[in-house]
């Protein structure tokens, strides 16, 4: 992440995927957290998937959690952190999205009917704006037509895409960090 997003004392650490169960892991997440943090877990209810927080005790205090959204979105698992600061607030949205399958009875479409409800709720926060995670999207594949469509609705919702790497040990970039233009 870029420190011109965040003041120099905010730390916080979003994992998708935490594989994280929703009783019984407190020292998995007691392990993730370094000396000085803590980790605030949203599992998934049943196995996989899963987002968590590892977030300095300092920003505890200032820091409320949700995962209650007035939409829809069974496409993707979704964490909206608000974190009051000196001079602003942050507002950091994490999510992940598993590929679609027969088994899961996700697709691309549902997805692509859920986000932009997201990206909207996104536009009514004040702040700055953070949306992070794993889209399981190819968006380094410029005739992708999921990264071509996903592009299009960042446009028209006016955010950029910050990550330029490989984030996938196949070479492809899925995780995102999504900010306001």
């Amino acid at each position: 992440m870029n420190d011109f997003f965040l003041d120099n004392d905010v730390d916080i650490f979003c994992v998708t995927e935490s594989w994280l169960n929703p009783s019984g892991d407190e020292a998995k997440c007691a392990d993730l957290a370094p000396p000085g943090y803590k980790t605030l877990s949203f599992p998934r209810s049943s196995r996989g998937g899963g987002i968590a927080f590892v977030v300095r005790d300092s920003l505890c205090p200032r820091l409320t959690t949700t995962t209650d959204f007035p939409f829809r979105h069974s496409s993707f698992e979704l964490v909206h952190v608000s974190v009051a600061l000196r001079q602003r607030c942050l507002q950091l949205f994490c999510l992940y999205r598993p590929p679609p399958n027969k088994k899961n009875q996700l697709t691309d479409s549902l997805f692509f009917q859920e986000f932009p409800d997201l990206l909207e709720h996104c536009n009514t926060v004040k702040g700055s704006l953070l949306v992070v995670g794993d889209f399981n999207i190819h968006v380094d594949v410029p005739t992708n037509p999921l990264a071509v469509r996903l592009s299009a609705l960042l446009d028209d919702f006016g955010l950029d895409q910050a990550v330029t790497f490989p984030t996938h040990q196949r070479g492809h970039t899925l995780d995102l960090v999504l900010h306001r233009h």
